[in-house]
């Protein structure tokens, strides 16, 4: 075979390999982002779409009738109401508690958008870190950036990197000017389950601007029986310099969960790169560049080292990790876990042989 014609046959091959690895690596098309669950099967392929809509989405909801409680939810930096979203019109039985430095107006609104849904809700004006004090928070422009610590050591990302979004460069300067500072008292996690405002907890998701590590420092009681943990981490400093992630990956598997997925990354190129790789239109647009931080999932493993080595899960706590691992795009765990379960669970048994081919 000419050597040419290898080339162009190599050409081809790598050309396709990247392309696939781009799109379907960073192409964050799982149930996670915000979406309503009949909307999010639109990142998957025809055949996947139709199956999710008639069979799984379906399944899971019937599923979830079997629980005999609320899947309790607990949303750090609510602002925006992604999470709720996220579950809005997949089951009945989920109870969310969001936290946002608002009004108490802002947070009945909130919660009101979530009734509208079908999420029933509560949103407190609370700024939680990892105990009870009082310090200064950060209000900036971009109001989901405001946070407990300032720009100080963010000043080489805005000097040095180049963030795209949307083939537009984002004037992360701008976004990030404090606009005023406030002292605020401050609860954490676990004092609130002290103070009773709920008593158990499955799914803690943490989006709190470099507050994370010290968030979930002051949540070791609620950590101890959660199934899931959902939050935006770093690789570099952005905000703490102890809020790095091999910290927030090490204490999240000291309470018995597994890293199990990375569905969105935020990459940076450099300024002073004369070219913009992001740019290129038939790439994702967060294809390229340094990462820099990412939003991340851990669940709790019914197989996994931890929960071997420790006592099974009960019935109520495989089901509600079932469903949260399917909302968190997770179809095979979730399913792998519910065959399980129907060997020793006669109601699970009895949906599944009703769905047959799942």
């Amino acid at each position: 075979m000419p050597v040419k014609t290898i080339l162009e046959m190599a050409k081809t091959y790598v050309g396709n390999v990247i392309h696939a690895c781009l799109f379907y690596s960073f192409n964050p098309k799982l149930l996670v982002g915000g979406m309503h669950p009949d909307e999010v099967i639109q990142g998957f392929s025809v055949d996947w779409r139709e199956k999710l809509k008639k069979h799984y989405l379906p399944l899971f909801r019937e599923v979830s009738e079997l629980l005999e409680s609320d899947i309790v939810v607990l949303d750090v930096g609510a602002r925006g109401r992604t999470l709720a979203r996220q579950w809005g019109g997949l089951t009945r039985k989920v109870r969310f508690y969001g936290f946002e430095l608002s009004t108490e107006a802002e947070c009945k609104k909130m919660a009101e958008e979530d009734g509208a849904i079908g999420i029933r809700s509560t949103y407190v004006p609370y700024a939680v870190s990892g105990r009870r004090e009082s310090r200064a928070f950060h209000v900036k422009r971009k109001m989901t950036g405001s946070s407990f610590y300032d720009n100080s050591f963010a000043e080489h990302i805005y000097t040095n990197w180049r963030v795209v979004r949307n083939g537009s460069v984002l004037d992360q300067r701008s976004r990030s000017e404090i606009l005023r500072t406030l002292e605020v008292n401050t609860v954490s996690l676990d004092g609130l389950l002290e103070d009773g405002l709920f008593k158990q907890v499955d799914l803690v998701k943490v989006d709190a601007e470099g507050a994370e590590l010290e968030i979930l420092e002051g949540a070791a009681k609620v950590l101890e029986k959660s199934l899931a943990v959902q939050l935006e981490i770093d690789f570099v400093q952005r905000y703490n310099p102890k809020n790095h992630f091999f910290r927030i990956d090490e204490l999240l598997h000291g309470h018995g969960l597994s890293l199990f997925d990375f569905p969105r990354f935020l990459k940076a190129g450099r300024r002073r790169s004369p070219l913009i790789v992001n740019e290129i239109r038939q790439y994702h647009v967060d294809s390229a560049g340094q990462m820099i931080g990412a939003d991340v999932i851990y669940l709790r493993d019914p197989d996994g080292p931890e929960c071997v080595s420790n006592h099974q899960l009960p019935v109520e706590s495989l089901i509600k990790l079932s469903i949260i691992s399917f909302v968190s795009g997770q179809i095979e765990f979730a399913m792998g876990i519910l065959r399980d379960l129907s060997m020793r669970e006669d109601r699970v048994k009895q949906i599944l042989e009703q769905r047959q081919g799942l």
